[in-house]
């Protein structure tokens, strides 16, 4: 399974999201007894809270950076070990078994490159959204600031790219 995961990325590359993971587990634990009751659960475009509720909804960001892990990496293990890639690539049949096995590779190794991507951008979104939920209850801060719109766009660039070079691999010939 590593092996064919290497073709992709190093698989140590891995300890980057399993560490924001971590760091948001922890991150809470640490600051859980220090929340006061009511926390932000909820905040405008601006960054600015307008919803407030239980500090118990903390634990909303470990389980969703948990949960976005095993997905993310769930789905990079099946891609890479899967024996026929072809199965899990969304086009017509015709245009499907036109693809030449190198091309297929190709779209392999570049969907598990993306996804890792994405995985690593969304545990940085989930934990800095934590650090700032939590400085924003503790009175700290008055908002998220600015850089979780930054965490947004490079997910979204992400996507972008991910969908037009996966039409740029399996629109040409072969």
């Amino acid at each position: 399974m590593w092996q064919k995961l290497r073709k992709s990325y190093p698989p140590q590359l891995e300890l980057i999201a399993l560490f924001m993971l971590i760091f948001t587990v922890y991150w809470v634990i640490a600051n859980y007894a220090f929340l006061s009751e009511t926390i932000p659960t909820h905040f405008n475009f601006q960054g600015i809270p307008d919803k407030w509720g239980s500090k118990n909804e903390i634990l909303v960001f470990p389980i969703m950076g948990a949960f976005l892990y095993i997905v993310l990496t769930a789905l990079n293990i099946i891609l890479a070990v899967a024996k026929d890639f072809r199965k899990y690539i969304n086009l017509p049949q015709k245009r499907k078994a036109a693809l030449s096995d190198v091309k297929v590779e190709e779209l392999r190794i570049f969907l598990n490159r993306s996804l890792f991507a994405l995985k690593v951008v969304t545990q940085g979104l989930v934990a800095y959204l934590l650090f700032m939920s939590i400085e924003v209850a503790q009175g700290k801060v008055a908002d998220l600031g600015q850089w979780w719109l930054m965490f947004l766009l490079v997910i979204l660039m992400i996507i972008g790219y991910l969908l037009w070079k996966s039409y740029r691999l399996t629109a040409g010939p072969g």
